[in-house]
């Protein structure tokens, strides 16, 4: 447990980011299925066919898989390559959260 503590000292930057990434996941997912609820159309074929099936399974997987590249990162986080997408990731959420609460206030409200 110490060594976790020290790792995230060490490298808070990235941990933060992860973290920020994570719930801007979550927050991609229930405000997907909100717009789902109210007329849009999920692009992603594979999410598409989950939202079908059910909204809570839709957001297991989604959650699940994007924690385990999130772990991934994690792991790796001194190579150049995982640090470089940590910041890309949370930028495309970061973005992505944006253009929800566009549609949202423009289309939604």
């Amino acid at each position: 447990m110490q060594r976790l503590i020290e790792n995230i000292k060490k490298n808070k930057k990235y941990f933060l980011l992860i973290v920020g990434i994570f719930l801007f996941n979550i927050l991609d997912g229930v405000l997907t299925i909100d717009a789902i609820k109210k007329g849009a159309e999920e692009l992603n074929p594979i999410m598409r066919f989950l939202l079908e099936i059910d909204y809570s399974l839709f957001l297991f997987i989604k959650i699940t898989l994007i924690s385990f590249c999130l772990f991934i990162f994690w792991k790796y986080r001194e190579k150049t390559l995982a640090q470089v997408g940590i910041i890309f990731s949370f930028c495309i959420y970061f973005f992505l959260t944006i253009y929800h609460l566009f549609m949202i206030y423009y289309y939604f409200a």
